[in-house]
């Protein structure tokens, strides 16, 4: 351990550091700027679909700061904005370590305001820019910026700035090969991977599997749809090993990687997913430093010298061992390995996964706390089936016509379009889990949903509405065809199913009776007048139904 903690990079893992955090900066201003064009529709504390959640998280509440946004746009606004400063500073490379930490604070506190916009808690793309964005503070970000013309001029500086410990590279390397080692084996947790038919229910969903660049000749086809699926499998597999490897194994998994990482991009919707992905694995061209010639550095010298640099040693060996070995108790996938192996394999592997278990009682509350908590990354496992989750309403009006809302078909938008709606992909695919929300059972996100569209798309037969009917409707491929020759196609007719979730009747009293369809049990609110006219902010109708009404006024 002494020996690891005393390893450098040289000027050349300083300057490649430096293109890291101005990836992530890049990356993290596109995330802004997806954000930036949905943030009044969502969060907005006034007209927003989904309100703020106000659970306090991290020390102090200090990754949750939207808490305290209380009714004001401006304040949310000012967030944001701020956010978007930090990221720009944080690629100019002014006050790096400052803008990177602010940054890391600002992403968590807009994580945390609600899940439905967030792909992924604990695996996907906000996850894993959190997560990078984490690492990324550990790293020497004071190269290629503004001050040295990006590299591009020599200025002076002390020979201690040109050298930093590489276990701080280390770090994020592991969470890079943890992610890929969690996909690769949740990939076996099922046959959809090893029989070859993945890439066939891949091709049927029409939500984040659509991209620029799906032609049927490579996906629509029996031999290329397996021949992709058993390749991105292959890379997967070996990947978190070869990569380990100096030279040409590092340089071919390096190309493989990227490959297949482009590949996805050009081919699904996962916003900047496959770009984070690829920034992980770029950290491996950081290399310790070469003194040619030079004797080896001991790590024992004598005198204050000696008590500093033990010191400094035992405090980064802390460190490093602390948030790898968080690392490896939250993400690595000891539950799969006990559910796909050989029982000879998974029964050693229990008595590691009861101590995984227990450790995480410890491990995920420091976690949280922190802000560097994760799940185990299966993504796209042995058991995915190509489902794609949609919404529709439909209104009743008085006269009995019945006029329906859809949620967008993603395979009809444009592909410029499909990307900028990605936030919007998200929140409908979660939309149908809200469940008890309160103590009342009810789900604020439904129902401001149809509320939304009461003023929105049925405005102009707001007066006639009589009901209206949220629907949960999901479309899936069929088994893949039997005994279909190698260049026959693969696709199929999707198999739609729907049920509803909660109605809304209009009364002529001016109340509002909603009804929730639960399979366990069905849940009924009234709301009275007095909602209806919070909710329409008509506070003059509200004041006088309070002043009429004892037990309101008093509640």
């Amino acid at each position: 351990m002494p020996r690891m903690m005393n390893v450098r990079m040289g000027r050349d893992g300083c300057r490649a550091a430096g293109w890291i955090r101005i990836g992530l900066a890049t990356l993290a201003i596109v995330d802004r700027v997806l954000l930036h064009l949905d943030l009044d529709y969502f969060l907005s504390p006034n007209n927003g679909l989904l309100p703020i959640d106000q659970e306090e998280e991290g020390f102090f509440g200090l990754l949750s700061l939207l808490r305290y946004v209380g009714d004001s746009d401006a304040i949310l606004w000012s967030m944001h904005y701020l956010g978007l400063v930090n990221a720009l500073l944080l690629l100019l490379g002014i006050a790096p370590r400052l803008n990177a930490f602010a940054l890391f604070i600002n992403k968590c506190s807009f994580d945390h305001a609600h899940w439905m916009i967030c792909d992924g808690i604990a695996t996907g793309v906000n996850p894993m820019a959190r997560l990078y964005n984490f690492y990324l503070l550990f790293l020497p970000l004071h190269h290629i910026t503004i001050y040295d013309g990006f590299g591009r001029k020599k200025k002076p500086t002390n020979a201690q700035d040109d050298i930093w410990p590489m276990w701080t590279v280390w770090l994020w390397q592991w969470q890079t090969v943890l992610i890929f080692f969690g996909a690769m084996v949740g990939k076996f947790d099922g046959d959809h991977w090893t029989n070859g038919t993945a890439m066939y229910y891949v091709m049927h969903c029409t939500d984040e599997c659509i991209g620029f660049f799906n032609p049927d000749i490579l996906f629509n086809h029996v031999l290329s749809s397996k021949l992709i699926t058993w390749s991105a499998l292959c890379i997967e597999v070996l990947s978190p090993v070869t990569i380990w490897f100096c030279g040409l194994p590092r340089n071919l998994t390096l190309v493989a990687v990227t490959m297949l990482l482009f590949g996805m991009d050009i081919s699904m919707t996962m916003h900047t997913f496959e770009w984070y992905g690829v920034l992980g694995w770029y950290l491996f061209l950081i290399q310790k430093k070469q003194d040619k010639g030079a004797p080896a550095p001991s790590v024992y010298v004598s005198g204050k010298r000696s008590i500093i640099s033990f010191l400094r040693v035992l405090f980064h060996g802390t460190i490093f061992t602390f948030f790898l070995g968080m690392a490896f108790s939250m993400a690595f996938p000891l539950e799969t390995i006990v559910d796909t192996t050989p029982h000879w394999v998974s029964e050693r592997a229990k008595p590691l996964l009861l101590w995984q278990e227990k450790l995480n009682q410890y491990v995920l509350p420091i976690s949280h706390k922190l802000g560097n908590y994760q799940g185990v990354w299966t993504l796209y496992g042995g058991g995915y089936d190509g489902t794609t989750a949609k919404v529709s309403v439909e209104a009743t009006l008085t006269n009995g016509t019945i006029v329906t809302w859809h949620s967008p078909n993603w395979q009809d938008l444009g592909r410029w379009e499909h990307k900028r709606l990605y936030n919007h992909m998200s929140y409908y695919k979660h939309i149908t889990d809200c469940n008890d929300d309160d103590d009342y059972g009810r789900c604020v996100e439904q129902e401001n949903l149809l509320m939304m569209l009461t003023e929105t798309y049925y405005k102009d037969v707001k007066e006639k509405l009589k009901y209206l009917e949220l629907w949960n409707e999901i479309e899936y491929p069929p088994e893949p065809p039997k005994n279909l020759e190698w260049w026959e196609p693969l696709r199929q007719p999707l198999i739609k199913d729907r049920w509803p979730i909660v109605s809304v009747e209009f009364r002529d009293d001016d109340s509002v009776h909603v009804h929730y369809y639960n399979e366990n049990k069905e849940e009924e609110e009234e709301y009275t007048d007095a909602h209806v006219a919070a909710y329409d902010g008509d506070n003059e109708r509200l004041c006088k139904i309070v002043e009429n009404n004892e037990e309101l006024a008093t509640a």
